[in-house]
C-alpha cells in the first residue's frame, strides 16, 4: 500500500509541492529530500511503500533506490521531450523554439529517458529571454503537477503516453561549448549565443585571444591593471586560466 511520498527538490519549492499533493490524499506521509545522503538513509521497508517525485533538482537517484521504490519515481522536467538533458530553456531560445512544454516522466537509470506520463504545452514569444522561459517552464511544471496530483497520490501507476524523447540529449559540456566564442564570430551568431547562454555564473561567455582568456564583463566600470577587449560592442575582461 502506498504510504509515503518522497519529494526530491529544494526546500523552497517542496513546500508548494507538498501542499498540492496533501490536498488529494492527506493520509500520506511526505518527506522532503534535498541531498543524496538523505536519500540513502531511507530504509528499504519505507521505500517499498513509497513513490518519489523529483522536481527541479540535479540530484541523480541511484538505481538501487529506484529499484527499491514500490510505486516508482516521477521526474518533472522543465522542458519538452524534444529537449532531454541539461538547460532545455537555453537551447530552445538559441534554436528559436515557437512552443515549449513541461514534461513528467518515469525515472530510470538513464537521464530523461523514462516513459512520459504528462505534458504541459505553451507558446513561446520570438523575443522571449531565457529567464522568462525558465519562469514559464516552472509555471508549466506547477500546472502539470496539479493535473497529475490525484494520480500521484494513489497506488495505481500513471499511464504512459505514446510520445518519444528527442534523440539529442543536451549536456553541461554542450552548454559550456556554446559559451566559448571566437573573435571571428558573426554578429548574428554572437547575439544568439548572448541571448541564450549569457548571464550564467556556471559557464560565462568567453573567448580566447592568444594565451589569454576574456570573459564577459558584468561590472559597471573598467578597473586598473586589468586587460579588456570588445566583441561586437560588448566588453570582456581578462581572467586567469583555470
Amino acid at each position: 500500500m502506498l504510504r509515503n511520498i518522497l519529494i526530491l527538490s529544494s526546500k523552497e519549492v517542496s513546500t508548494n509541492i507538498v501542499s498540492i499533493l496533501h490536498k488529494h490524499n492527506p493520509n500520506l506521509s511526505f518527506k522532503v529530500i534535498s541531498s543524496t545522503d538523505q536519500l540513502e538513509r531511507c530504509k528499504k521497508p519505507y521505500l517499498a511503500k513509497a513513490r518519489l517525485i523529483s522536481f527541479l533538482t540535479a540530484i541523480i537517484v541511484p538505481k538501487h533506490i529506484l529499484d527499491a521504490l514500490g510505486y516508482g519515481a516521477i521526474n518533472f522536467h522543465p522542458g519538452p521531450p524534444i529537449y532531454p538533458g541539461w538547460a532545455a530553456s537555453n537551447f530552445a531560445v538559441y534554436e528559436g523554439a515557437k512552443s515549449f512544454r513541461a514534461t513528467a516522466h518515469y525515472m530510470n537509470e538513464k537521464i530523461d529517458a523514462g516513459e512520459i506520463v504528462g505534458l504541459d504545452l505553451f507558446e513561446v514569444d520570438k523575443d522571449i529571454e531565457v529567464n522568462q522561459l525558465i519562469d514559464k517552464a516552472l509555471e508549466g511544471l506547477i500546472r502539470l503537477l496539479n493535473k497529475l496530483a490525484f494520480k500521484l497520490t494513489r497506488e495505481e501507476p500513471l499511464t504512459p503516453l505514446p510520445i518519444p524523447w528527442g534523440l539529442r540529449k543536451t549536456t553541461k559540456k554542450m552548454f559550456a561549448d556554446y559559451c566559448e566564442l571566437t573573435k571571428g564570430m558573426s554578429k548574428s551568431e554572437f547575439l544568439r549565443r548572448t541571448k541564450a547562454f549569457g548571464g550564467f555564473s556556471t559557464a560565462k561567455l568567453h573567448f580566447k585571444s592568444g594565451d589569454q582568456i576574456f570573459e564577459v564583463d558584468a561590472s559597471d566600470s573598467v578597473q586598473p591593471n586589468k586587460a579588456y577587449q570588445h566583441l561586437h560592442g560588448v566588453r570582456f575582461v581578462e581572467v586567469l586560466a583555470s
